[in-house]
């Protein structure tokens, strides 16, 4: 490509898209649906007379408790990687429309979108304006 023509509109609400749709997975995988889960799991009624011993088929609600654990980094890291492609292309957005066409801080800018969304530290983006964590991140 010869000639760049990034429209920062465009891009914008693109970016808010996502960071919604985003938010809105997080707050159905967060750690209160788990525990909710697990809980509703454990409750459920004793029977003397039938197979429903010690809550739900007796250990059944410490497996899925496990699961849900064990899950807990898969997700954290798929919301890390959403975080850290937003940001990104947001600072590579704001770095082109600044740049005079020197893309190095755009791409340096992207780079870190990627790193971040991989190690979960976020702070280069504290120069935007960008680190405010998601107001429903789905572990903290």
């Amino acid at each position: 490509m010869s000639k760049w023509n990034l429209q920062p509109e465009p891009i914008g609400g693109i970016l808010d898209n996502v960071q919604t749709s985003a938010q809105e997975a997080a707050a159905e995988l967060g750690d209160e649906k788990f525990t909710s889960i697990s809980d509703d799991l454990a409750l459920y009624p004793d029977s003397a007379d039938g197979p429903l011993r010690n809550g739900l088929f007796g250990s059944v609600p410490a497996a899925v408790a496990n699961v849900l654990s064990a899950e807990k980094s898969t997700i954290e890291g798929i919301f890390n990687r959403i975080r850290g492609g937003v940001m990104g292309v947001a600072a590579a957005t704001t770095e082109y429309v600044n740049s005079d066409g020197d893309m190095s801080k755009a791409a340096a800018a992207q780079e870190a979108g990627i790193e971040s969304s991989v190690t979960g530290n976020f702070t280069f983006f504290d120069q935007y304006g960008y680190n405010d964590p998601p107001e429903e991140s789905p572990h903290g």
